[in-house]
């Protein structure tokens, strides 16, 4: 029995054999023409149900589509012409963009190949399918593409024109120099876009063109003189890009506000990016670009720059190399007409130097300076801050006058921060130099009694300070604002009290006599009652130098007016002070001169160093009296008394 069964499975074998090879030599190769042209196929299309089935690579290739394939749900899905046809093997139902439609046979896997129902996928994509049973032969034609963007461009990164196709295109640039015109033509391609011309202002194109041919679309660019462009298509040749490099049109050293900068002036925008070599180079490298400079090198020989050399390094590639004699530090700014290397400064030299009491610091460039200038009065600190900029490697500083005569110290023992005493002087006691990365910071402590000022240099590339000695250093002065508290003073003709006026001319004559170096006390700091004893007990135990109480006047008769001064004859200075003081104060007030007079009050009389008092102008006066409060006056009488003192003490008046 089992023998019998197995020569009918052969026969069966054989003759099934035998059927296939027949059919498959009766069936003729199926053709494939798309867009007239013949298509071959590495794996011949099948008939089946009288339907073609093609391998989906035929779909990818010539009908510009996108095929993903999932290997879980044995499904295919196609992206093309706006549409997305799903397939799953072995199943007579498709979706296109979500709706599901019967189909007459199903996609299948054939030699470990996946095959796609052919008519229905190009009709499913608007493409036109045609069968011709003599030749065999499937003919598809899809719809022209067409011309969707026309676009100008211009950006940091460069100028470019883009034209962009919904299809695969042909495109045929074509150059005609005698007009400076560039024409791209895309056969059988239909525009949706406007036909016209579209100006463009731009150095590189003067206008653009798109118009509607019988044989497809023609784009034309009107081109600047010279110009040069490259094409670039894509790789699924749907867009077609125009650059047109920008021309390096010149290289120069300029002064951008207060600093050194190299300008790289071009006709456009392009890439660019600077490298730094371990030679001390700089090399910019223009991306985008094309030379239109004579010769090849630029001579600076600026101090720290010596040539800048230039050269066409690629077809669209400039570079330019800095050649510099020291390190330097730079920013790069980057617009549509150039690029620009702004340097930061470098310090070349600080000197510090006195003659007598008065001195000066100065630091000094090879290149422009920005800085600021900041005092701490608590502490004595003068800090110049140059933001950016480094210390020259080869860099001293030098300490003139006095013992420190021809001191000098290299900028190498400072870049890192240091202290450095300087005994020699008489108006600095010490510096400080810190070379930090990306500022320069000169910290000198100045001695007691000393004041700057800022002196404009030759140019911008010199910082002078002036250090002005202080004529009232290790003087000790109390001033004496008269009365405080419940002690109202004389009560004013508008009912304004004198201890405010008193209080007002103190504080600013305190302020005045410190910043000339004086050690100032004030007997009365806070609004308190304090007797006369008690602010000559003040006095004394300072062992002050001088006394002076402030005060304004008072009478029953409201026409009383005038300035007067007074002294006690304790001390034998005390006429002098008084005289000297008033000689300042009575033109400084304008009133009428009531003289130096001699009287016992109680402040004067108990202090033991010379000693004035003042009687400013008479609060009882109602024209005195808005006199006292008002604060132009008040700032001219603490400057008359300021003046005063420093006269008596043996120095100028200011």
């Amino acid at each position: 029995m089992r023998k019998r069964i197995l020569h009918l499975t052969l026969i069966l074998f054989v003759m099934f054999t035998i059927w296939s090879g027949a059919a498959a030599a009766a069936t003729p190769e199926i053709k494939l023409v798309i867009n007239g042209s013949p298509v071959a196929t590495d794996v011949a299309p099948v008939l089946q149900s009288g339907r073609t089935l093609v391998p989906i690579r035929v779909i990818m290739e010539n009908l510009g589509a996108q095929v993903d394939w999932s290997d879980r749900t044995e499904t295919v899905t196609i992206n093309g012409a706006g549409k997305t046809i799903v397939l799953k093997i072995g199943s007579r139902a498709a979706t296109v963009n979500g709706a599901e439609i019967a189909l007459d046979t199903s996609a299948q896997i054939i030699s470990k190949r996946t095959f796609v129902p052919l008519r229905f996928v190009s009709e499913a994509m608007g493409a036109n399918v045609a069968w011709d049973e003599a030749s065999f032969t499937v003919s598809i034609r899809t719809k022209p593409p067409e011309l969707v963007r026309v676009e100008w461009q211009k950006d940091a990164t460069g100028t470019r024109l883009l034209l962009a196709a919904d299809a695969p295109v042909a495109c045929e640039p074509e150059y005609q120099a005698d007009s400076d015109r560039l024409t791209v033509r895309l056969p059988q391609t239909v525009l949706a876009v406007p036909e016209g011309t579209n100006p463009v202002d731009d150095v590189a194109v003067r206008s653009i063109r798109v118009t509607q041919e019988s044989d497809g679309a023609l784009v034309t660019v009107e081109l600047a003189k010279g110009q040069p462009y490259q094409t670039v298509q894509s790789t699924d040749r749907k867009t077609l890009t125009i650059n047109f490099p920008a021309l390096v049109s010149g290289i120069d050293l300029e002064t951008v506000d207060g600093k050194d900068t190299l300008r790289v002036a071009t006709t456009g925008p392009l890439q660019s990016e600077v490298t730094e070599t371990d030679d001390q180079q700089l090399v910019l490298q223009l991306t985008g670009a094309m030379l239109n400079l004579p010769g090849n090198e630029v001579t600076v020989n600026n101090g720290y720059i010596g040539t800048v050399r230039y050269r066409q390094a690629a077809p669209d590639v400039v570079t330019v190399t800095v050649d510099l004699r020291e390190k330097v530090t730079y920013k790069t700014d980057r617009s549509e007409t150039g690029v620009s290397l702004t340097f930061d400064p470098l310090v070349t030299g600080i000197s510090l130097g006195g003659d007598g009491l008065d001195g000066s610091l100065r630091l000094t460039s090879g290149m422009p300076l920005e800085y600021t200038l900041v005092s701490d009065p608590e502490t004595g600190c003068l800090t110049v801050e140059i933001p950016g900029a480094r210390l020259k490697a080869d860099g001293v500083l030098t300490i003139g006058g006095g013992s420190a005569s021809g001191q000098t110290v290299p900028f190498s023992q400072l870049a890192g921060g240091c202290n450095l005493a300087v005994n020699g002087l008489k108006n600095i006691k010490l510096v400080r130099v810190d070379g930090e990365p990306g500022k320069v910071v000169l910290t000198v402590q100045l001695a007691r009694g000393y004041e700057y000022r800022e002196q404009a240099g030759d140019d911008s590339r010199e910082i002078i300070v002036d250090l002005i000695a202080q004529p009232l250093v290790g003087k000790t002065i109390v001033l004496d604002p008269g009365h405080g508290g419940s002690d109202v003073g004389a009560i004013g003709a508008t009912g304004k009290y004198e201890k405010n006026a008193n209080h007002a001319v103190g504080q600013i004559l305190r302020e005045m006599l410190e910043r000339l170096g004086a050690t100032v006390l004030v007997t009365n700091t806070v609004d308190n009652y304090m007797d006369g004893y008690t602010r000559a007990d003040i006095a004394n135990a300072a062992a002050a130098d001088v006394f002076l109480s402030i005060h304004s006047n008072a009478f029953t008769n409201p026409s009383s007016h005038g300035t007067e001064t007074y002294y006690w004859t304790t001390n034998p200075e005390s006429k002098r002070l008084a005289e000297i003081i008033h000689s300042y104060l009575r033109p400084a007030t304008g009133l009428t001169d009531r003289g130096v007079k001699s009287e016992r009050f109680i402040v004067i009389r108990e202090t033991t160093m010379p000693s004035a008092l003042v009687e400013m102008a008479f609060i009882t006066n109602p024209a005195e009296e808005k006199l006292l409060f008002d604060p132009s006056f008040q700032q001219k009488v603490a400057a008359a008394l300021r003046n005063g003192l420093l006269v008596f003490f043996g120095a100028e008046p200011l």
